[in-house]
């Protein structure tokens, strides 16, 4: 699995980031769902969208590495004299794996976000003038 992130390149500890930030939202908004008497509320629910933006960014994040491990890619190879296909392969492998990871963090986002919304709406409104 390590092998894995050191081969995505420079976005992986970012994404890596990315991830450990919408673990630590889930739990953070997931205590706020679940305590007594928690109500519906603006703050509670941008907090919850939160953890779809992050995910979002992280697919974008992703898109990035990708386009910039293939122009890096792509200047290597109109340098050199030769390029043997395994090598072009290698590099293009490489930079499909920030992608991947990218959409896979936005997916798990976007289940997460779903399930915690769920949760929200079945709470009751929170009364006029209350804080959330």
């Amino acid at each position: 699995m390590l092998r894995l992130f050191a081969q995505a390149g420079s976005t992986a500890p970012p994404l890596v980031l990315l991830t450990l930030v919408i673990i630590g939202l889930t739990i953070y908004r997931f205590t706020q769902l679940v305590q007594t008497g928690a109500t519906k509320g603006p703050a509670l629910q941008a907090g919850i969208n939160t953890i779809l933006f992050w995910g979002g960014f992280a697919a974008v994040l992703g898109l990035f590495g990708q386009f910039s491990g293939i122009t890096k890619a792509l200047r290597v190879i109109a340098d050199a004299p030769t390029v043997s296909p395994r090598l072009v392969y290698l590099g293009l492998y490489e930079s499909f794996l920030s992608t991947l990871m990218g959409f896979i963090i936005l997916i798990i986002a976007s289940l997460i976000w779903l399930v915690l919304r769920t949760f929200y709406m079945r709470l009751p409104r929170a009364a006029e003038g209350a804080a959330s």
